[in-house]
């Protein structure tokens, strides 16, 4: 953040994961739907390393969404926008993947960046959903298309444990205690499911969502059950 403090003549920040490759000429397209009245972050389509769609779209988090019913495709239970018509035009959504992502100078100033306490994941739902509380919007921009190779910033227990944890924590953030423990609940819930599938990972994110000893440090959340 604080390179991005001292760029104080930039009118708008683009933020890329070391696992992007820009498209030729895919900036112009994100500057320009920038400029649209009440959009605070513009994010590109994303492809795989072999070129196929990304379905980089999401919705807010919600408790229907929390029961691990995202096969089914419904937007009551889905984070996932996995409609190809959302795809192939401009519109807005709740938030996007975060491996690209123009924000506005005015936006930055106004949510005063990344709430780094996040460390991984969730930093770019937070961002969204801040934004849109200050009547800023995350808009989509086809035109502007970027290959998203993934992987390369690391993935396996430790960090899936961060993924889950900080669900349950943005979620608590923005709601009360009562529909954040139901959250908790399902969001546990659903780990504990996929241990007898094989999912190491589950296992060690249910570990972590019920004993808070057994958190990453780098989350800083390690002293109560509710993870904050």
């Amino acid at each position: 953040m604080s390179t991005v403090r001292e760029a104080i003549s930039a009118e708008a920040i683009l933020i890329l994961n070391p696992d992007v490759r820009l498209h030729e000429e895919s900036v112009p397209p994100l500057l320009r739907a920038l400029q649209e009245p009440d959009v605070g972050i513009v994010a590109p389509q994303l492809r795989s390393a072999c070129g196929r769609l990304e379905r980089s779209l999401r919705r807010e988090p919600t408790l229907p969404r929390a029961l691990g019913l995202t096969r089914t495709r419904l937007a009551l239970f889905s984070e996932s926008v996995d409609s190809p018509a959302a795809y192939a035009r401009p519109g807005t959504a709740d938030w996007a993947q975060g491996a690209v992502l123009l924000m506005s100078r005015k936006c930055y100033e106004v949510l005063g960046g990344w709430d780094e306490s996040y460390f991984l994941y969730s930093e770019e739902t937070d961002l969204s959903l801040r934004a849109r509380d200050a009547g800023l919007l995350t808009r989509y921009e086809p035109l502007s298309v970027a290959t998203h190779i993934g992987g390369q910033s690391g993935r396996d227990q430790r960090t899936h444990a961060m993924q889950v944890i900080n669900r349950v924590r943005l979620y608590r953030r923005r709601h009360g205690p009562v529909a954040s423990w139901c959250y908790y609940g399902l969001i546990l819930a659903n780990q504990l499911t996929r241990i007898p599938r094989g999912q190491r990972e589950s296992r060690a994110a249910a570990a972590a969502l019920l004993t808070p000893a057994r958190r990453p440090g780098e989350l800083g959340c390690s002293d109560r059950r509710m993870p904050r």
